[in-house]
């Protein structure tokens, strides 16, 4: 059998990749980190443009994260895309 194969030509984007070392008071510190990370990071795009990628581990940190950012923004000017499986 054979089918039909697809090239798609693309643009490449550089990602920086960050690990962070884990018991519930280790999971709660993390996502405190990550989120005043993100905030960080989100302050930064405001004035610079760009935008931020999040990878979270399930759909409930996914959820807490999506709840906390949305507390933050006050304006509705940010747009978040919880995507999960």
């Amino acid at each position: 059998m054979s089918c039909p194969a697809l090239k798609v030509e693309g643009r490449v984007f550089p990602v920086n990749i960050k690990y962070y070392p884990s018991s519930q008071d280790y999971i709660n510190s993390v996502e405190n980190i990550l989120y005043s990370k993100v905030l960080k990071k989100i302050s930064e795009k405001k004035y610079n443009g760009g935008h931020v990628l999040v990878f979270l581990a399930g759909v409930d940190e996914i959820n807490r994260m999506l709840f906390k950012m949305q507390k933050y923004d006050d304006f509705g000017k940010i747009i978040y895309f919880p995507l999960h499986g």
